[in-house]
């Protein structure tokens, strides 16, 4: 078992679209794994071992709530800058739901998740 950190950067960035012959840019919003690096499609992988336990900050440059969701995962855990850490819940306004998860409000620096991978795969997070 080791301890795993990661950052992601949610951004916007232009994707080409596949069989326009690099003609045709459609703006998206993205992850990068570093401040410098402009958003990938899809994004950048978090390659970990069974058991590890994993650290993810989200930060954000989108100027609207942005959260990760990691399927097949169990327990994550969830942190703001100014709290504790605690479950992750989905997120409701208006009785309507708006989150699957914990998000990064607009005019917070970061959101951390953590958790244990407790399920030998790929998965795709988002």
């Amino acid at each position: 078992m080791a301890l795993a950190f990661r950052s992601l950067w949610a951004k916007t960035g232009t994707i080409l679209l596949p069989g326009s012959a690099g003609t045709v840019q459609v703006p998206f919003w993205g992850f990068s794994g570093s401040e410098q690096d402009s958003p990938i499609f899809p994004g950048p992988v978090l390659e970990v071992r069974e058991g590890d336990i994993i650290t993810v900050t989200l930060r954000s440059e989108i100027p609207f709530p942005t959260s990760l969701v990691f399927p097949g995962q169990t327990g994550v855990l969830v942190r703001r800058e100014t709290g504790v850490w605690k479950r992750v819940s989905p997120e409701y306004a208006g009785g309507i739901m708006t989150s699957f998860t914990d998000s990064l409000a607009a005019e917070e620096a970061w959101v951390r998740y953590l958790f244990r991978a407790a399920r030998p795969g790929v998965f795709l997070c988002f």
